[in-house]
């Protein structure tokens, strides 16, 4: 009896762990902006967050270039013309000073041409954000900031 009494607790705790797992997984939100927001008019406060990422990109080219392996960085940029025109996060972005060139990390909605995990490149003049996290500190991300809420 002891025995069986042991197998029907290890079952029980092997279901409600398998319960406990899959209601998690379809709870779970997507490690990163992934969700399409359509803005019609960006207002006042994703056009200062623009503004702001803008001004501050060569703060981020310089911790780009001396970055360590344990630093994250993305830049978002424009894709797109007219109303087929969406901003993308770029993963572990490079630079040669004009453009960035990184891998897709979104799956875009609007431009059917590219695919998530695709290597692209953006003009640096069409980077509308950029986002590092250095020594577990978030820095930049102030369009997402605006959006992001939005779109989990």
């Amino acid at each position: 009896m002891g025995r069986s009494r042991s197998l029907i607790i290890g079952g029980l705790v092997a279901v409600a762990a398998a319960i406990a797992y899959f209601a998690w997984l379809a709870s779970a939100k997507p490690s990163g902006p992934r969700n399409l927001v359509r803005v019609t008019d960006p207002g006042p406060r994703l056009t200062q967050a623009i503004e702001r990422a803008r001004r501050e990109l060569p703060t981020f080219e310089q911790a780009l270039a001396k970055g360590s392996t344990d630093d994250r960085f993305a830049v978002r940029g424009m894709f797109g013309t007219g109303a087929q025109r969406e901003y993308l996060w770029i993963a572990n972005p490079i630079t040669d000073g004009s453009y960035f060139v990184g891998r897709l990390d979104q799956t875009p909605v609007l431009n059917r041409d590219l695919k998530a995990g695709q290597v692209v490149r953006v003009r640096r003049a069409d980077v509308v954000d950029w986002l590092m996290i250095r020594n577990g500190r978030r820095e930049g991300g102030y369009t997402e900031d605006v959006l992001g809420r939005n779109a989990r």
